[in-house]
């Protein structure tokens, strides 16, 4: 089993981000670092991405793209996504989600989606 670590600027930008859109779907990338011999995850910063409903790929992919360069500059690499949705109650993984998670997949095994909720 895995286990994930989300360090307080991490927690911190992506509430931040869904606070200052609470009536809107926000989305966000989650950069880090692996431990395969730990089976850690450390989950450093988080890139905030959208604040709109997508459905766009090519804005996504672009969005990823640059966020992949950022984190290879810092010698870190994209973990995961977060996503919270239109409503507060509502922390289904939607289509969105499911996609990004899965394209993130490909270049990371052990990644996540953390849907943020209220």
């Amino acid at each position: 089993m895995v286990h994930f670590q989300l360090s307080a600027r991490a927690y911190a930008k992506l509430i931040c981000h869904s606070a200052k859109y609470p009536d809107r779907e926000i989305n966000g990338a989650l950069i880090g670092t692996i431990s395969k011999k730990d089976n850690r995850v450390q989950i450093q910063d988080t890139i905030p991405l959208f604040h709109i409903e997508l459905g766009v790929a090519p804005m996504i992919e672009v969005a990823l793209n640059q966020v992949e360069l950022y984190a290879s500059s810092k010698g870190l690499t994209i973990v995961g996504y977060y996503q919270a949705n239109e409503t507060i109650d509502d922390t289904s993984i939607n289509e969105t989600a499911a996609c990004i998670g899965k394209r993130i997949s490909t270049n990371c095994d052990t990644s996540c989606i953390l849907m943020v909720s209220y």
